[in-house]
C-alpha cells in the first residue's frame, strides 16, 4: 500500500471523499458499478495494457470534468491534477490524456448498452410511463476537423446552410425532456433504416405514438409500427406522393383521427428544447475527436449525462427538465 493509498485509508478523509461526493449529486445518482462488468463481458482478450483504473471510475471523472466544461483529454489530464480532484475520485497516479483516450476509445463496445441501461434505470425510478407519446428528430453534429474522412458536407434546411460532420437522430420523453433512444448518422437529413432503428430502440418503453417530422413519412415506418401497436404521426409530406391526397396525416388512410394526431402533436416541439438542452448545457458538440466510432462514443457519453442529471433531479424531488445546478 502506498503512501496515498494509506492517506484515502484515513477515517477522516474517508468523510470528507463522502463529503465532496454528496455535493456532487451525479455521482451518486445510479450505481455505475455495473460498467465494470460490461467491460469484462466486452473484453476479447487478455492481451493488451493493464487497466490501472476502473472503467466505472474513470467513467465517473469524465462525468465530473464534462459538468465543469472539461471535454478534452487534454483538459480532463489537467482537471484530475487538482488535490481535491483526485481525492474525491480516490486516484492515486497520473492520469494522462493518453489513458482518457483509451479509456474513450474502449467504451465504444459498451457506451450504447450504458445508456440504454440507464434509460431502463430511470423507467424503475418512475420517470416514463408505458404507453406515453414520444418525440423523434434528428440534429446537425458539425466538427471542425475538415480530414475527419467519415464526416461528409450536409444541408441544414433550418439554418439554410451547409455544415461538414454528421447528424444525430435521437427520441425523447417530451414530459422529462429526456432521450429514450439516439443514433449517430451521416447527416440531418436520415433515411428509412436509421428511423427505424432508433424507433425499434425507443420501443422498449412500449409508447402508444411517435411524433416526427414530414420526413418520416414513410409507408414502410408506418406499417412497421402499426404491426407493433404503435402509431407514427407525421405531417402528410406531399413529395412522398404519386397525387395529391386531401389530408394532414397519412395515418389518416389507415383510420386514424385526424383530431386526435392534431393535438399528440403539440408534444412535437419538446424535441427541440432537448436537443438545445444537449448542445448548450451538455457538450454535445463539444467534441475533439474525428472517426465514426470515436464520435459515436462522444455522443452517447453526452446522452448518459444527460440521464444521469434527470436521474439525480428527480431524486432530489425536482423536475428532471431543470438544467441548471443540484
Amino acid at each position: 500500500m502506498n503512501l496515498f493509498d494509506k492517506f484515502l485509508n484515513n477515517k477522516w478523509i474517508k468523510k470528507l471523499i463522502n463529503l465532496l461526493r454528496s455535493e456532487n449529486k451525479l455521482l451518486k445518482a445510479v450505481n455505475l458499478d455495473f460498467i465494470d462488468k460490461l467491460a469484462e463481458m466486452q473484453k476479447k482478450t487478455k492481451r493488451g495494457r493493464n487497466k490501472i483504473y476502473p472503467f466505472s471510475k474513470l467513467f465517473k471523472l469524465c462525468v465530473d470534468a464534462f459538468q465543469k466544461g472539461k471535454t478534452s483529454a487534454k483538459a480532463i489530464e489537467r482537471y484530475v491534477k487538482e488535490p481535491l480532484v483526485k481525492v474525491t475520485h480516490e486516484i492515486s497516479g497520473y492520469v494522462s490524456h493518453d489513458v482518457i483516450s483509451r479509456f474513450f476509445t474502449a467504451m465504444k463496445d459498451i457506451i450504447k448498452k450504458i445508456f440504454y441501461k440507464l434509460v431502463r434505470e430511470a423507467e424503475k425510478l418512475g420517470m416514463f410511463y408505458s404507453g406515453l407519446t414520444q418525440v423523434t428528430d434528428g440534429t446537425d453534429l458539425p466538427t471542425r476537423f475538415k480530414k475527419d474522412k467519415d464526416a461528409k458536407w450536409n444541408y441544414d434546411s433550418t439554418s439554410k446552410k451547409y455544415y461538414f460532420g454528421y447528424g444525430v437522430l435521437i427520441s425523447i420523453d417530451p414530459i422529462t425532456h429526456l432521450p429514450i433512444a439516439g443514433k449517430l448518422t451521416k447527416g440531418k437529413k436520415v433515411n428509412r433504416q436509421e428511423c427505424k432503428e432508433v424507433f425499434d430502440s425507443a420501443l422498449m418503453l412500449n409508447p402508444s405514438a411517435i411524433i416526427g417530422d414530414p420526413e418520416f413519412d414513410v409507408i414502410e415506418l408506418i406499417e412497421d409500427l402499426f404491426k407493433k401497436n404503435v402509431l407514427l404521426i407525421v405531417p402528410y409530406n406531399k413529395r412522398n406522393s404519386n397525387k395529391k391526397l386531401p389530408i394532414k396525416f397519412r395515418s389518416e388512410l389507415y383510420g386514424f383521427n385526424r383530431q386526435l394526431m392534431l393535438e399528440e402533436m403539440r408534444y412535437r416541439s419538446e424535441v427541440e428544447h432537448t436537443i438545445s438542452t444537449l448542445k448548450e448545457h451538455f457538450h454535445l458538440l463539444d467534441f475533439h475527436v474525428r472517426g465514426w466510432e470515436k464520435v459515436e462514443t462522444h455522443v452517447f457519453f453526452v446522452l448518459c449525462l444527460r440521464l444521469l442529471h434527470g436521474i439525480a433531479t428527480f431524486k432530489e424531488g425536482k423536475n428532471p427538465r431543470q438544467v441548471t445546478l443540484i
